[in-house]
C-alpha cells in the first residue's frame, strides 16, 4: 500500500481535482490501518463529489476505527 499511495500522491499532484487518486489513497490508508488520513482523503472526495456514497461509507468505517 505504501507504493500506492505515493503513485497516488503524484496523481493528485498532477491533478488535485480528481476524485479517484484521493478514494483509492483512503482505501489505501484504511489497509495500513491510518484512519485520520483515509478521513482526510475522503472528506477531499465528498467535496468534489457529493455524491459518492461508497466514499461516505469507508469515511463512516474510518472515523467508528478513531471513536474510542
Amino acid at each position: 500500500y505504501e507504493g500506492a499511495i505515493a503513485d497516488l500522491d503524484r496523481s493528485i499532484e498532477l491533478n488535485p481535482n480528481a476524485v479517484w487518486p484521493y478514494r483509492y489513497r483512503g482505501y489505501s490508508k484504511m489497509n495500513l490501518e491510518r484512519y485520520e488520513g483515509a478521513i482526510v482523503d475522503f472528506d477531499r472526495v465528498l467535496e468534489l463529489d457529493p455524491d459518492d456514497e461508497y466514499a461516505r461509507e469507508h469515511r463512516d468505517i474510518a472515523r467508528s476505527h478513531t471513536e474510542d
